[in-house]
């Protein structure tokens, strides 16, 4: 729910509604608690934000590693394929 403060502004609210009875079991009033749930919202919100960068930054570092998964491969294959150009001296016995 949505209450109205006095300067105007609107703020959430938590309300719980309970009738009271008479003796016979009829509803002569209610009773009405209301809480403001402004700090609870933000809270909310501010969690709920936390959990997608947490989120992100695992993809983000997931996405990372996979590339340098790929740049060592190149890496590696870069230098694989230099020592099989390098022409290794043979010994003299042989």
């Amino acid at each position: 729910m949505v209450d109205r403060r006095k300067d105007g502004s609107l703020f959430p609210v938590w309300m719980s509604i309970a009738p009271i009875l008479d003796a016979n079991g009829k509803i002569i009033h209610y009773i009405a608690v209301q809480r403001d749930y402004t700090e609870h919202q933000l809270l909310q919100e501010k969690l709920s934000n936390e959990i997608k960068m947490q989120s992100l930054s695992i993809a983000v570092g997931g996405i990372a590693h996979e590339f340098n998964n790929i740049l060592a491969a190149m890496m590696g294959m870069h230098i694989w394929s230099g020592t099989l150009k390098m022409k290794v001296p043979r010994p003299s016995g042989c």
